[in-house]
C-alpha cells in the first residue's frame, strides 16, 4: 500500500471522472496540469500536509491566486477519497488549504457602472445590468438565460 504513487491515484481519479461524468475532464485536466508536475513519482504516503504546504508556497510564488490553489487542493483531496474507496490508501492524509482571498476587492459605483455599460452593445447591456443589479454570475447564470425567461418589458 505504501508504494502506490500519485500518478496511479491521479489516473484512478481521472478514470472515475470519465466513467461517472462527475466532473468535466477538460476542467479536471486543467487542475492535474499543475498538480502532476509537482507530485509525479511521489508515493501516496508522502502526500500529506507538508507536501501540500510546499505545493501551496510554490504556486503562490508563481502568482497563482489562492482560489485557484483551493480548487487544485480539492482535486488532490478527491484523489485521496477515491484511493481510500479503492482500498489503495489508508488513512486519508490531512492537508490544509490556503485562506481564500476576497475576489471582490472593489465594486463599481453606479456612475462608474453606467459609463462602462454605455460602451457595450445593447444585448450585453442587458446582461451586465442583470449582473450589477442581482449579483449573478455572468457565464453560468446570466448568459444561460433565454429570452422567454426574462421580462424585458418590465
Amino acid at each position: 500500500m505504501n508504494k502506490v504513487l500519485y500518478d496511479e491515484l491521479a489516473g484512478d481519479l481521472r478514470n472515475h471522472y470519465q466513467t461517472t461524468e462527475e466532473r468535466d475532464l477538460d476542467e479536471a485536466d486543467g487542475r492535474f496540469a499543475h498538480l502532476t508536475p509537482f507530485f509525479t513519482l511521489k508515493r501516496a504516503s508522502e502526500l500529506g500536509s507538508a507536501a501540500m504546504t510546499k505545493y501551496i508556497a510554490a504556486r503562490q510564488s508563481e502568482g497563482t491566486a489562492n482560489g485557484a490553489i483551493i480548487q487544485e487542493h480539492g482535486v488532490l483531496g478527491r484523489i485521496f477519497r477515491v484511493a481510500y474507496e479503492n482500498k489503495k490508501l489508508l488513512p486519508i492524509p490531512i492537508i490544509h488549504k490556503p485562506t481564500p482571498t476576497n475576489p471582490r476587492e472593489s465594486f463599481f459605483e453606479r456612475s462608474q457602472f453606467e459609463v462602462v455599460k454605455r460602451q457595450l452593445r445593447s444585448d450585453l447591456q442587458v446582461a451586465v445590468t442583470l449582473d450589477y443589479a442581482l449579483g449573478w454570475r455572468t457565464q453560468s447564470e446570466v448568459l444561460t438565460l433565454q429570452r422567454h425567461q426574462m421580462g424585458l418589458n418590465a
